[in-house]
C-alpha cells in the first residue's frame, strides 16, 4: 500500500482503518492496569513538589493510553490539582497527526482533567529518550513484543510461532537483550522511586489470530498469487515471551527495581461456538480490517517488486482468504502484567 499511516484505505472494497479503530482487545487489557495507574500517580505525589511527568513508550496513535490517563486522571483530581504532563512516545514514522486529533478532539481525551498538558517524541524506546530522574511513572502496554530488529522467520509470520530451533534460539537472544536494554535505559530515566508500569505478549497470547493470519497467506501460496520467496519474506517482526523469559530479565535487572506486582492475566475470549450468526459476521468483519491494518506493511515489504495495485489486489485476496479461517476468535489471550519501582 502506498500510504499506510492514512486513517482509512479502501482494499477491494474492505475498510481498513488505523490502530485506533482495531485496538480494542489492547485496550481491555490495558484497562486492566488502571488501578496501578491510580496508585501510582498517587505514589508520585511524594516524589515531586512540581509537575508530575508521565511517559507513555510506544502509544501508537494514543486511543488506548488516552482512555486509560482519562480514567485514572479524573479520579486523581478528585484529591490532587498537581499539574500532570504526559510524553508521548512511538517512532518517528508513527501516525502522529492521528494521535494529535485525537487527544484535541475525542471526546474521552484527558486534556478535559484540569493542569494536564502532552508532548511527543519521535524516538524508538530501545534508545535513550529523556533525561535523567526525568519521570515518575512510566507505562508501555504491550510495546516491545516488537523486536529492535526485522527478521524473518522460515515457517511462520510472527517469530516466537516458529518451530525453527535454531531461528527460535536467535529470535529468543534478541526479545532477551531488547527487554533487559529497554528496562536500563527507563531506570535511568525514572526519577528515584518512579513507577514503570509494563504488559508483555506471552507466547501463546492469540495463537487461534495468528493461525489465521498464517493459514490465509500460506493459501495465496499454494494458489500461486504470491511467490514461494514473497511466502517466506512476510513477517511480522513480533515475540511473545514466557514466563521464563520475563523472568529471567527481571533478575537480570532485579537491582534496579524493586518487583511491586507481577502477574500472568489471561483475557477469556468467548469463542466463534458461542456466537449467533451476525455476531460472527461482525467478528470476521472486523478481523479483516485488523488483518489489514498489520500485514499492509508486512506486503508491501515482501511484494516489493509488485506494482501499486498490484499489491492493494493481493492484500484483497489475503483478507478473503482470512474470512474462510474458522479458528480465529477460539482461543484466550495472555499477557504479563509488571509493576516496578526504581532502586537508586
Amino acid at each position: 500500500m502506498a500510504e499506510l499511516n492514512k486513517d482509512e484505505e479502501k482494499i477491494g472494497g474492505f475498510s481498513i482503518e488505523g490502530y485506533n479503530e482495531n485496538a480494542t482487545p489492547q485496550l481491555l487489557t490495558l484497562l486492566q492496569s488502571r488501578d496501578s495507574v491510580l496508585e501510582s500517580l498517587n505514589h508520585a505525589l511524594s516524589l515531586t513538589t512540581e509537575t508530575i511527568y508521565i511517559a507513555d513508550y510506544g502509544s501508537s496513535e494514543g486511543k488506548n493510553s488516552m482512555i486509560l490517563f482519562n480514567e485514572a486522571i479524573n479520579t486523581f483530581r478528585e484529591s490532587s490539582l498537581k499539574p500532570i504532563h504526559i510524553i508521548h512516545n512511538d517512532l518517528p514514522t508513527n501516525n502522529w497527526e492521528k494521535t494529535f486529533k485525537t487527544l484535541l478532539n475525542s471526546p474521552n481525551t484527558y486534556l478535559n482533567c484540569p493542569n494536564t498538558t502532552f508532548s511527543a517524541i519521535g524516538k524508538s524506546f530501545y534508545e535513550r529518550i529523556l533525561p535523567d530522574n526525568f519521570i515518575h511513572l512510566a507505562i508501555s502496554s504491550r510495546s516491545f513484543q516488537y523486536l529492535s530488529q526485522p527478521l524473518s522467520t522460515p515457517d511462520n509470520i510472527v517469530l516466537s510461532a516458529s518451530n525453527d530451533p535454531e531461528f527460535k534460539a536467535r529470535a529468543a537472544e534478541i526479545a532477551h537483550q531488547d527487554m533487559v536494554n529497554f528496562l536500563l535505559l527507563r531506570h535511568k530515566e525514572l526519577a528515584s522511586r518512579g513507577r514503570l508500569i509494563f504488559q508483555v505478549a506471552d507466547e501463546k497470547s492469540h495463537m487461534g489470530q495468528i493461525g489465521a493470519l498464517n493459514g490465509a497467506s500460506e493459501s495465496i501460496f499454494r494458489k500461486g498469487i504470491i511467490t514461494e520467496e514473497e511466502w517466506k519474506d512476510l513477517t511480522l517482526s513480533l515475540y511473545g515471551r514466557s514466563t521464563e523469559e520475563v523472568e529471567r530479565a527481571l533478575n537480570e535487572t532485579s537491582h534496579l527495581y524493586k518487583a511491586i506486582s507481577i502477574e500472568k492475566v489471561i483475557h477469556r475470549k468467548s469463542g466463534l461456538s458461542l456466537m449467533n450468526a451476525e455476531e460472527l459476521k461482525e467478528h470476521i468483519v472486523k478481523f479483516k480490517s485488523l488483518a489489514g491494518t498489520v500485514m499492509a506493511g508486512p506486503f508491501s515489504k515482501s511484494l516489493k517488486t509488485r506494482a501499486e495495485d498490484e499489491k492493494q489486489e493481493i492484500l484483497k485476496l489475503y483478507m478473503e482468504e482470512i474470512g474462510e479461517v474458522q479458528v480465529i476468535f477460539d482461543n484466550d489471550s495472555y499477557l504479563h502484567s509488571v509493576v516496578l519501582e526504581k532502586i537508586d
